[in-house]
């Protein structure tokens, strides 16, 4: 187990982490994801730099109201993944992280939609 490589995702989150999906930057050699999670990271820094329009609604909304699409991206992608077992010959442990997946995507859409429902009474 010692020799798989650990996840990509950040131990401490921060905002520069914003611009790129891992579920993209998994199908990338890991010299290309790493670059390309530095552009992303230049990019936000850029944003940040620049004048962009103040939006209408307050922080927290905006922030709940993106973490709930990107949980219906999540979603979405989970439901993808439990169709791989249709649709491809795979080993064992691996169907049995597609099914996994599949069966996840409905508990992922429960925490959007109660993110969703919190969103509707707080506007």
């Amino acid at each position: 187990m010692a020799d798989r490589e650990k996840s990509t995702v950040p131990l401490e989150w921060t905002e520069e982490h914003l611009p790129c999906r891992e579920v993209f930057l998994v199908n990338l050699p890991p010299a290309a994801a790493a670059a390309c999670r530095r552009l992303g990271a230049l990019a936000y820094l850029c944003l940040l730099e620049s004048d962009y329009v103040e939006m209408s609604e307050p922080l927290q909304v905006r922030d709940m109201r993106a973490l709930a699409r990107d949980l219906r991206f999540l979603e979405g992608f989970a439901v993808w993944m439990g169709r791989d077992v249709k649709c491809h010959s795979l080993k064992p442990a691996e169907a049995r992280l597609s099914l996994l997946a599949g069966s996840l995507a409905p508990r992922i859409g429960e925490i959007a939609a109660e993110m969703e429902s919190a969103l509707s009474s707080a506007c």
